[in-house]
């Protein structure tokens, strides 16, 4: 399957710091030469904050972000993919929407698409009104396809549940080896500026309400002043917080950290519970389905109250040392090698 040039074209339209755009990259990362990833940036904010892969401009129309406008008329204003795909792109011209959030106006016979959630089509309340309208119009467009790759056997059964009547592969992303890389706690600390006489709660993740954020810095403020919070993403006013940070700094915090906490209320996968256990770190978690899938038993899986939370925290620490190496083992599951070989194997089918 190699090639001089690439067979593969992966479409994404999600930033790199978002769980599709690490999943885009990833899959580049693990393909090598065998694929051109392009990604189409609908808004000002999307070009200017970083795409990975090659990026395609859109117009951005004063005052506004664009996001309208490149969304809606997205098979007009980003017609160059098209003739850049017939010029780049050679052998079995595979297709791959590694985003279900960009619609399906690149044409061919060798389609397939990742969809890592169903959420938006039973969920109104995790974005704005018109991206859920969109999000709607896209998923219900990729589900026509004939190949889909999914992230979990949660996800597949969803999937499933539409109607929808081609092929669902399962194939679970894997945990990059930049972000799973031996440094000493301490070492990671003074890295951070983070004190080394206080427990570090740590929370990843976006600020989508189904992320149940608003219980974080109660559950902080309950376990007392020996703990303190260490926040990856939108600031909830407590503890240190982290916007957009690279690999190695996000490598560094898992490794400064002393539990995570991931109050989830709904996931496709949770890509911060498996990095944490490829770092060894305990996890303390909401008991889904999927939290209960993709943890293998590794993790402590907790009732979505306060008082469950401070419980399983504490537990957690108590038994640090059999939850790491649980973790460790179960995060094999995740690795580079397995994610590569099951998709080649679907790309081999198409």
């Amino acid at each position: 399957m190699q090639a001089s040039q690439p067979s593969i074209s992966l479409i994404n339209g999600a930033r790199t710091f978002s769980g599709i755009g690490r999943y885009a990259k990833d899959t580049f990362d693990a393909l090598e030469n065998r694929a051109l990833l392009i990604s189409l940036a609908f808004s000002r904010e999307d070009f200017e904050s970083g795409l990975p892969g090659l990026v395609m401009k859109g117009i951005y129309p004063p005052i506004t972000s664009g996001w309208f406008i490149n969304t809606k008329l997205q098979a007009l204003i980003f017609r160059n993919i098209v003739d850049f795909y017939k010029n780049h792109v050679v052998g079995k011209k595979i297709v791959h929407y590694v985003d279900p959030y960009v619609f399906p106006f690149l044409n061919s016979d060798k389609k397939i698409v990742s969809i890592l959630d169903v959420i938006p089509l039973s969920d109104n309340s995790w974005a704005p009104p018109a991206w859920i309208k969109y999000a709607r119009k896209c998923l219900n467009a990729h589900l026509r396809t004939e190949f889909i790759i999914t992230c979990s056997n949660k996800v597949k059964k969803e999937i499933e549940e539409t109607g929808f009547a081609g092929k669902i592969d399962v194939v679970y992303p894997y945990v990059n080896d930049k972000l799973k890389l031996a440094i000493p706690k301490n070492t990671a600390k003074k890295s951070l500026g983070l004190p080394e006489d206080k427990f570090i709660v740590l929370s990843i993740s976006s600020a989508s309400q189904r992320k149940n954020l608003t219980i974080i810095k109660e559950v902080v403020e309950k376990l007392g002043e020996r703990f303190m919070l260490v926040r990856v993403g939108s600031n909830i006013g407590k503890g240190i917080n982290f916007e957009h940070v690279d690999d190695g700094t996000l490598n560094k915090i898992y490794r400064a950290a002393d539990v995570l906490l991931f109050p989830t209320l709904d996931e496709g996968f949770g890509y911060p519970i498996v990095e944490a256990m490829a770092n060894g770190l305990p996890v303390v978690t909401t008991d889904l389905e999927i939290t209960r899938e993709v943890s293998r038993g590794a993790v402590i899986l907790s009732e979505p109250t306060v008082e469950s939370y401070v419980t399983s925290i504490r537990d957690a620490l108590d038994n640090a040392q059999l939850l790491s190496s649980t973790s460790l083992e179960a995060s094999k599951w995740y690795t580079r090698e397995k994610y590569i070989k099951a998709l080649l194997k679907v790309y081999d089918e198409v």
